[in-house]
């Protein structure tokens, strides 16, 4: 994906913005609209996607979503492999990122890491 998007745009932010993209698992166009919070970013969507939803009961603190990003909404739903939040808040515990607030849907993104080699192991970046 990064080395199709600088055949079609050399620039130095065609490969960030192509990897940017890929880490939040969103089409480049929408990059601007997430809300990100560190490894996590919201997604606002339309409407929620068909399949089988499970409703997720929120404890008053919210719930982990990765290491210390607490995740509120007024409503938690799980499509498949994917979290959906309307009206979310992002809060890290340690206070390292602002919070970040959604109105309407959101999916709730973990950041995608690539495989690592072995002999090294992967770093917070």
């Amino acid at each position: 994906m990064v080395h199709a998007a600088v055949a079609r745009d050399p620039s130095p932010q065609s490969p960030v913005t192509a990897a940017r993209a890929w880490i939040f698992a969103v089409a480049p166009d929408n990059l601007g609209r997430v809300l990100r919070h560190g490894d996590v970013v919201a997604v606002p969507v339309r409407a929620l996607p068909r399949g089988e939803r499970q409703v997720l009961a929120a404890l008053p603190a919210g719930m982990r979503v990765i290491d210390n990003h607490a995740l509120e909404a007024d409503e938690l739903v799980r499509i498949g492999s994917n979290l959906y939040a309307r009206n979310p808040l992002l809060h890290h515990l340690n206070g390292q990122h602002a919070d970040v607030t959604g109105l309407g849907w959101h999916r709730i993104q973990v950041g995608l890491r690539a495989v690592h080699w072995e002999f090294a192991r992967p770093t917070a970046d």
